[in-house]
C-alpha cells in the first residue's frame, strides 16, 4: 500500500515540476493571453499524460505484486492512459481567465492560473494509476473485492466512502461516487482476494462508519424530501446543457459529508478526541462547570475548539468558543421547562455569537428531551441564529437549522 502511495505521489511530484517549469517558460515567451493561454492548451494534457502513463505501469506493477502473494496465475493488466483531454482543456480555459485584467479592472494573476493547474495536475495523474486497478479489478477472474481506502485524515466525503469497505467488485460495481476524486485526493482503491476478512494495516472501516454514522445522526432529522427541494432542488441552476438536480440520495450523502467536514479530521480517521485550545490560562479557569461538561461532550464527538477570554468591558459579550471559525455560545438550561425559557436562552445567544450549544444536563436540567428541540424550533424563526446544536441527556448530538 505503501508503495503504491509513493509512486503516485512521486509521479505527481514530478508533473508539477514540470508544469512550474512550462508554465514558466509559456508565460514569459509570449506576451498576449490568448497565445499564452493556447499553448497551455496544448502543453498541460501532454504532461498529464506523460507522468500519468509513470503512474499507471506503477499501478500494474503493484497490483501484479500483491495478486502474486495469493495467486500464481496471470491476470491482463491494462495500463494504457486515455486522460480526458477535454475536461482538462475546459479547466485550462477556466483558468486561463486569470491571465487577462477583469473588467473590474482587477489585475492579472498568473500565479492563481498555476496554483489550480497544479492542485488539479494531481487528480489528472493520479486517476491514471487508479483506473489501472479498477481495470484490473474488473477483469481479475479471480473477483477480488474493492474498497476506496485513504492514506491519512481526509475529507468527510472520503471517510463516508471508505466506511463502505470492501464491499464491491470493482469501482464501477461501487457506482458514481466510488469513483468521484476530488483535487489533492489521497485516496486510492485497493483490491483484496480474500473473501472471508479482507484487511489493510491501518484501514478499519467499521470504526469508519462508526464515525460516519455519528454524524448522520447529528443532521439525520433535516435529511427530507421537502427540504431536498427547497434547498436543493427548487434553487438548483443548470451549469451545462442536460444539467438535472441529481438524486434525493446523492443529496443525502453530501449533507452528511458535509456535516462530517465539521468535525477534526484525525478524529474522523482514529476516533480520537479532537484538540482544544484557549487564548490563555486565563481563558481555561473562566470555563463554568455545565460548560466544561459541553467542552468535553463536543471535543469526543470530533469539534475542534478554541475558547477565547471574556472580556471585562461592560455591556461588551463574548462567545463562550470558537468552532470552525463561528462565535458559539454554550447554554444549559436549569429550572425552566418552558417554551420562553428556551427562547430566551437563545436570545441571549444570539448576543454573544451566530450559532448555540444548548446542553441538556442531567441533574442541571429538567425539560423534557423532545419538548426542548420542539421549542428550539421555534425559537430559531426569530433569533438569528446560524444553527443550535442540542445536546440531550445520552450526550446524543442533534444539529436544528431555521427553517427556510
Amino acid at each position: 500500500m505503501d508503495k503504491l502511495a509513493k509512486a503516485q505521489q512521486s509521479a505527481v511530484a514530478q508533473a508539477r515540476r514540470e508544469l512550474r517549469k512550462v508554465f514558466e517558460t509559456v508565460y514569459n515567451m509570449y506576451d498576449d493571453p490568448a497565445e499564452q493561454r493556447d499553448a497551455f492548451l496544448d502543453l498541460v494534457p501532454a504532461i498529464a499524460q506523460k507522468y500519468g502513463d509513470a503512474g499507471s505501469v506503477a499501478a500494474g506493477e503493484w497490483f501484479e505484486q500483491m495478486r502474486a502473494k495469493w495467486f500464481k496465475d496471470q491476470t491482463d493488466i491494462d495500463t494504457t492512459y486515455q486522460p480526458d483531454d477535454k475536461a482538462i482543456r475546459e479547466t485550462v480555459r477556466r483558468l486561463a481567465g486569470h491571465l487577462w485584467d477583469g473588467a473590474d479592472g482587477t489585475p492579472a494573476d498568473p500565479d492563481a492560473m498555476l496554483r489550480g493547474l497544479l492542485a488539479n495536475m494531481d487528480k489528472w495523474v493520479k486517476d491514471a494509476g487508479r483506473g489501472t486497478i479498477t481495470k484490473a479489478t474488473r477483469r481479475d477472474p479471480r473477483k477480488p473485492r474493492y474498497a476506496r481506502v485513504p492514506q491519512g485524515p481526509t475529507c468527510g466525503w472520503c471517510i463516508m466512502l471508505a466506511s463502505r469497505g470492501f464491499v464491491y467488485s470493482s469501482a464501477e460495481a461501487a457506482g458514481g461516487d466510488m469513483n468521484d476524486y476530488h483535487k489533492d485526493c489521497d485516496c486510492e482503491p485497493i483490491p483484496s482476494w480474500d473473501k472471508k476478512d479482507p484487511k489493510i494495516e491501518g484501514y478499519d472501516p467499521d470504526a469508519l462508519y462508526e464515525r460516519y454514522s455519528a454524524c448522520r445522526s447529528t443532521v439525520e432529522s433535516l435529511l427530507t424530501e421537502e427540504r431536498y427541494r427547497k434547498t436543493y432542488v427548487d434553487t438548483f441552476e443548470p451549469q451545462f446543457e442536460d444539467d438535472r438536480p441529481k438524486s434525493f440520495d446523492w443529496w443525502i450523502s453530501k449533507q452528511v459529508a458535509h456535516e462530517m467536514d465539521t468535525r477534526d479530521q484525525k478524529w474522523l480517521i482514529d476516533g480520537k478526541r479532537a484538540p482544544v485550545s484557549y487564548a490563555s490560562i486565563r481563558a481555561n479557569r473562566e470555563l463554568k462547570s455545565h460548560e466544561l461538561k459541553t467542552r468535553d461532550v463536543l471535543a469526543d464527538s470530533g469539534f475542534s475548539l478554541w475558547f477565547p477570554e471574556r472580556s471585562n468591558k461592560k455591556g461588551v459579550k463574548t462567545a463562550d468558543c470558537v468552532i470552525n471559525g463561528i462565535d458559539v455560545d454554550f447554554k444549559s438550561p436549569t429550572e425552566g421547562t418552558s417554551f420562553n425559557s428556551i427562547d430566551r436562552l437563545l436570545r441571549d445567544a444570539s448576543k454573544q455569537g451566530d450559532a448555540c450549544v444548548l446542553h441538556l444536563i442531567p441533574g442541571r436540567s429538567h425539560i423534557n428531551a423532545d419538548e426542548c428541540k420542539e421549542y428550539i424550533r421555534q425559537a430559531l424563526q426569530r433569533r438569528k441564529l446560524k444553527w443550535v446544536l442540542f445536546i440531550d441527556y445520552d450526550g446524543n448530538l442533534r444539529r436544528i437549522v431555521p427553517e427556510k
